[in-house]
């Protein structure tokens, strides 16, 4: 099933990453998948974003660092 793709794709995400660091955020992919999380407008599909992930200034260099943030710019 999806779910159980879902939650397989999660489960490997958590033991490779730092899960205690990370569950807070798998845990609200969780939300998403299982429509917990209200969209903005109804029916629009789209949902808000909590502002630690959202980038703030739209440009590549920012998305690269975020991204890799191991890399020397």
């Amino acid at each position: 099933t999806k779910k159980g793709l879902f939650t397989m794709c999660l489960q490997q995400i958590v033991d490779t990453l730092d899960a205690d660091i990370h569950k807070e955020f798998v845990e609200w992919l969780l939300k998403i998948g299982e429509g917990r999380i209200p969209e903005i407008t109804h029916d629009s599909g789209y949902i808000s974003l909590p502002s630690d992930i959202v980038l703030k200034n739209n440009t590549l260099q920012e998305l690269i660092n975020f991204v890799y943030p191991e890399l020397p710019t």
